[in-house]
């Protein structure tokens, strides 16, 4: 197709129509975007409102992370001050606690599990050991070990 030549002749007025279009545009169009700018800011600071974020207390750190009590049983720290829990209170006659069994439950130190049955998982009842007295070092129990086992000459 051939157009005719009034429509592709570079004319005095058509240079000056181009250049008065690359100059301004960019210009407005700079403008404009930021007017656009500034008012999406201002839109984003009515909506959402400033938060105050308090900064995280700091955590309690604790060194030791188990307490032997005076029955032989162990407790932990509780959060969020770490304070030990308190210890369980034994009944010094009988204690009617579940021991053996496939879990292989023991019974607190000074007591003994009277078992149930002559079956390898057999269960039974913690009782109070009256006989053998139990010393306590360094937070363990030592049983009669060292009085009934060994022989001194």
């Amino acid at each position: 197709m051939h157009l005719p030549k009034e429509l592709t002749t570079v004319t005095p007025l058509s240079k000056s129509v181009a250049l008065l279009m690359f100059i301004s545009l960019p210009i407005i169009t700079f403008f404009f975007g930021m007017s656009y700018q500034s008012a999406i800011t201002n839109q984003n600071n009515i909506q959402s409102p400033r938060l105050s974020i308090s900064p995280t207390p700091e955590p309690v750190a604790s060194t030791i992370e188990a307490k032997m009590c005076h029955d032989g049983s162990v407790v932990g720290r509780v959060p969020p001050n770490c304070e030990f829990e308190e210890c369980p209170s034994v009944d010094n006659s009988t204690t009617q606690t579940f021991c053996g069994g496939i879990a292989g439950k023991k019974c607190p130190s000074g007591y003994y599990c009277k078992y149930e049955g002559t079956y390898p998982d057999a269960g039974g009842a913690c009782l109070k050991d009256k006989t053998a007295p139990s010393f306590i070092y360094n937070g363990f129990q030592l049983f009669n070990f060292l009085l009934k086992r060994l022989t001194i000459f």
